[in-house]
């Protein structure tokens, strides 16, 4: 999508250049010209802002599997045998201390 809106955005600069000077008139030119190029920055920020929703949620997603995995990593408890998120540093139930390894 992020290169369909910059291939749009040059393609529209070199056509309103193009008929601003088949036009012949200067302000023609300049009218044609400054239009095609203000629209064509605004696709190519709208470009810019899809490719970093797309780096956003590559990110999201990278820590969404983190977090999971992190949640299905269960401990015991060598106090009370509760079994707990490997989150957790102590047990939830008696308050002991988890051991280093996981």
């Amino acid at each position: 999508m992020a290169k369909m809106l910059i291939g749009t955005g040059i393609t529209l600069v070199i056509v309103s250049i193009l008929t601003g000077i088949l036009h012949g008139d200067f302000w023609e030119f300049i009218l044609f010209s400054v239009s095609g190029v203000s629209f064509a920055m605004i696709l190519f920020g709208l470009s810019y802002l899809i490719r970093l929703k797309e780096e956003m949620l590559d990110v999201i997603t990278i820590h969404h599997h983190y977090y999971r995995e992190l949640h299905m990593t269960k401990r015991t408890c060598s106090n009370c045998s509760h079994e707990y998120d490997a989150i957790h540093n102590t047990c939830p139930q008696c308050g002991s201390k988890a051991k280093a390894s996981v």
